[in-house]
């Protein structure tokens, strides 16, 4: 019955995952029919690229209309009086700088001092003015008569044409080097009624402006753009090319302009103010470039769905590996220590089969480590409590025969109270189980024990408490202080002649309570102390015989069972300089 179970769920896996194989070609006719949008996106597009150009042929007429209000400066009356005038040398001087004042600021006004080579105004004869580098050549050379009539048939008196084309240039060495300039060369005539000519603006400027312009349009949509006069001629190219290559050119645009099959046209932006056009050979094919990748890569994907049907059974694979898939990622999380992790069950097959395995393991695991867990606890227990034990037997000896001493040596009543206080040592030590005292209970225990070390050893050995009130309440091991202190004696101030001092002072840092013992006794070498901090830094309950240590070592393996391996006792000293040792503890107020 349940192998028929496992077929059956395998089958329905497989049932499904063919089901949705055959669902791929449904969605790929779906890309298929949004596909039928080329046309409206194609529209969209040459829309775009149309306000694309209308915009560039804006920025173009805009650019030379700036040109056009830098010569109106000239219609400046002051200007024209001086203009009209027969000047000097010092009214030449007077003009030039009222000239280059004035076409400055109109120039940084318009943004376009960057964007100028160079302006020069040259009255009837050889009288001329120049701002920046103007050429004077051109205004040397120029044929002023034939040039006054190609003027007279343009609006407003100004054409802009090639320096090469302006009648009676001839350039130095050659034009080669001004091929790719332009002049913008305006007649000026008077404002009054006579209505004669006054001067002749020219503005000197290269190809870069426009090249700025027109080139995002030919790297984007490979646009070829002209710039025209009203006869034809063309004045710009961008980008550049010879003059053959650029009549073919030309020539075939102009027959696709004709046929609105071609891919190849023509837009044309008129600048009705200076008589130019902007003229766009536009190329749809590349126009629609992207357009027509995205096409190909739909066309591509409708192939790859045929693919992917006739590999429909590696989507049945993937199916089936998904429950083993979550399977692996919680064993990876068992791994890392979650032990409570479990693995859904759905179905009944194989996998499912596997998942419950996996969940009963996982559950045993967890019981396994909570019983290791406790009885690990109650070891450590143990060993505590063993070192606690330790520690009574061992001061129990030394205070023993520290009376037999005093009794031997000194009288009853001192005898009375030694054993008064060791009554109250003993009393401290066995009456309450808890690991755990206030800090003021320890410290009341640390004065009986310094009673009967003061009754032995007189004013040879003082002691200051010094612990803030505050601190009193805070818990802390019990028999902690009264070893350490006993140790800095016995192994510091007890073996020196001359009279000793313990220091006891506790402070609170942020969470750790800091406990310090300093005596001025013999302290003890540097290979000593090594063995020392070796002793206090092995396994808990091993002691070594090359150490005479056992207390400290005792109440540092308390600590460090009982709170952890960040707390514990620090030690340092130095020979002749006495012996510090300070115990780190979490302040548990």
């Amino acid at each position: 019955m349940r192998r028929r179970k496992i077929r059956f769920g395998i089958y329905n896996k497989m049932f499904f995952s063919m089901l949705l194989t055959a669902l791929i070609p449904l969605l790929m006719l779906s890309i298929y029919v949004s596909a039928r949008y080329y046309h409206k996106t194609a529209a969209t597009v040459l829309r775009q690229n149309q306000l694309v150009e209308e915009s560039l042929g804006g920025q173009v007429e805009d650019y030379l209309g700036k040109m056009e209000q830098v010569s109106n400066i000239c219609f400046n009356q002051e200007i024209q009086d001086q203009l009209e005038k027969e000047q000097d040398l010092a009214g030449r001087f007077a003009l030039q700088q009222l000239l280059e004042r004035n076409i400055r600021v109109e120039m940084d006004f318009l943004q376009l001092a960057d964007r100028v080579e160079g302006i020069g105004i040259c009255k009837s004869g050889a009288e001329a003015y120049y701002v920046n580098d103007f050429p004077d050549f051109i205004t040397r050379n120029v044929d002023f008569e034939r040039l006054d009539e190609e003027l007279d048939r343009r609006y407003k008196y100004y054409q802009i044409q090639t320096v090469g084309s302006l009648p009676g240039i001839e350039a130095p060495d050659g034009m080669e080097e001004w091929e790719n300039r332009y002049v913008y060369v305006r007649k000026i005539r008077s404002t009054s009624l006579k209505k004669t000519t006054v001067a002749w603006f020219f503005l000197l400027f290269d190809r870069s402006q426009l090249d700025e312009i027109m080139k995002d349009l030919w790297e984007l949509q490979k646009v070829r753009t002209a710039v025209t006069d009203r006869d034809g001629n063309d004045l710009y190219i961008y980008p550049e090319m010879g003059n053959e290559e650029w009549r073919e050119l030309s020539v075939s645009f102009a027959a696709g302009k004709a046929a609105e099959e071609n891919n190849c046209f023509i837009r044309d932006y008129e600048m009705e103010n200076s008589g130019l056009t902007v003229r766009f050979y536009n190329d749809k094919t590349e126009i629609l470039k992207e357009l027509d990748i995205l096409q190909e890569v739909l066309i591509r994907v409708i192939l790859l769905s045929i693919t992917l049907i006739i590999a429909g059974s590696l989507l049945l694979t993937r199916v089936l590996l998904e429950p083993i898939k979550k399977l692996h990622r919680n064993i990876e999380k068992m791994e890392k220590g979650d032990f409570h992790i479990r693995t859904e069950v759905k179905g009944n097959d194989e996998t499912a089969d596997m998942c419950r395995a996996f969940n009963q393991m996982a559950e045993r695991i967890d019981v396994l480590i909570n019983q290791v867990y406790t009885t690990q606890l109650k070891e450590k227990e143990a060993i505590i409590a063993s070192l606690q034990s330790q520690i009574n037997p061992h001061f129990l000896y030394n205070t023993l025969d520290m009376i037999k001493c005093m009794v031997e040596m000194k009288g009853v009543y001192e005898a009375g109270e030694m054993i008064t206080a060791l009554s109250d040592l003993f009393r401290y030590a066995v009456q309450n189980k808890e690991p755990m005292a206030e800090l003021k209970e320890e410290l009341h225990n640390l004065e009986q024990y310094m009673l009967i070390i003061r009754a032995r050893f007189g004013e040879k050995i003082d002691y200051i408490i010094d612990v803030p009130e505050e601190l009193y309440s805070y818990h802390i091991l019990k028999i902690c202080l009264q070893p350490i202190v006993e140790n800095a004696i016995n192994h510091g101030l007890a073996r020196q002649s001359e009279a000793g001092k313990i220091l006891v002072f506790i402070r609170k840092s942020e969470d750790m309570l800091r406990i310090v013992v300093k005596d001025t006794g013999i302290g003890m070498s540097a290979d000593k102390l090594f063995l020392l901090r070796k002793e206090l830094d092995s396994k808990a309950g091993e002691f070594s015989k090359e150490v005479s240590g056992t207390g400290l070592k005792n109440i540092n393996d308390r600590i460090r069972l009982y709170y952890g391996e960040r707390y514990g006792m620090v030690i340092d000293s130095k020979e002749g300089k006495g012996t510090t040792v300070a115990l780190l503890l979490p302040a548990d107020g």
